[in-house]
């Protein structure tokens, strides 16, 4: 990962056993940036090991979490519908927007609509983008730019 793909508060995998610091047990767990250099990231680990706060974990010490189902929901998106191929999650930004995700087996699709009413099918909508790996962070960091919010967790 870079660090100019994250931002504070993004999720990670931390995927290295460092004992010498003492985050055994936070190997391949889901974990907060509280802090970026350009040398690495400081993570959220207090809960996990007596690592000291100022410890940097270089960047290729973590990885992007795999956006699924369970993380959009995670993230308070609602299952709009399931059709064959794909399914439909939605999150109101604010009283005139909804970002929209199409989530296929092998893409996503993100939309940004304006809100019209769920019946109109005419609804103005901006494709923001088409994605064969998608990660939680790319989506915390594409609702902040839409919203100015963090997205968090429910």
């Amino acid at each position: 990962m870079k660090s100019n793909e994250l931002r504070i508060g993004n999720f990670v995998l931390y995927n290295t056993y460092h004992d010498y610091i003492g985050a055994k047990n936070i190997k391949d767990k889901v974990i907060n940036i509280e802090s970026i250099s350009n040398n690495g990231v400081n993570l959220e680990i207090s809960n996990y090991s007596h690592c000291p706060e100022n410890y940097w974990i270089p960047f290729e010490n973590i990885t992007p979490v795999t956006l699924t189902e369970e993380w959009l929901i995670k993230l308070g998106f609602e299952l709009w519908t399931t059709l064959k191929t794909y399914s439909i999650y939605t999150i109101e930004l604010d009283n005139r927007y909804t970002l929209t995700l199409y989530v296929y087996s092998n893409k996503t699709n993100i939309y940004l609509f304006e809100n019209f009413g769920c019946e109109d099918d005419d609804a103005d909508s901006i494709k923001l983008g088409e994605y064969e790996n998608y990660y939680v962070h790319q989506l915390q960091n594409i609702y902040f730019s839409l919203n100015n919010k963090e997205l968090v967790l429910v």
